[in-house]
C-alpha cells in the first residue's frame, strides 16, 4: 500500500478569453467536491488538512479563503495571491 494525497483548490468561477473574473469558488464548494471524490473513490482517508499555497502552486494541482502576500523591495511592492487548499491524505492499494 502507498500513502498518497490529492489537493482540492477553488477554481475560478468564470473565465472569459482565458482571463479569470468573478473570484474563486467558496470553501463550501471545495468541500463538496472533496466529499464527492472521497465517496466516489471510496479511499481509505488518513487525514484531511487545509493549506495556504501560492496561487501558482494551487493552480498546478487541480472563495472566500485567500490572502495577499506583499513583498516590499525598496520602492516597489510585489503582490502574490495565496489560496486555501484542502489536502486529503489517503492509503492506496496501487
Amino acid at each position: 500500500m502507498k500513502i498518497r494525497f490529492r489537493d482540492f483548490a477553488p477554481d475560478w468561477k468564470q473565465k472569459v478569453l482565458g482571463l479569470a473574473i468573478g473570484g474563486r469558488q467558496t470553501m463550501d464548494t471545495v468541500l463538496e467536491a472533496t466529499n464527492a471524490w472521497i465517496a466516489r473513490e471510496q479511499v481509505d482517508v488518513l487525514s484531511i488538512e487545509t493549506l495556504i499555497l501560492p496561487q501558482s502552486a494551487a493552480e498546478q494541482s487541480s472563495t472566500s479563503a485567500h490572502d495577499d502576500v506583499r513583498y516590499n523591495i525598496g520602492m516597489f511592492e510585489l503582490t502574490a495571491q495565496r489560496v486555501q487548499v484542502v489536502r486529503v491524505w489517503y492509503r492506496s492499494a496501487a
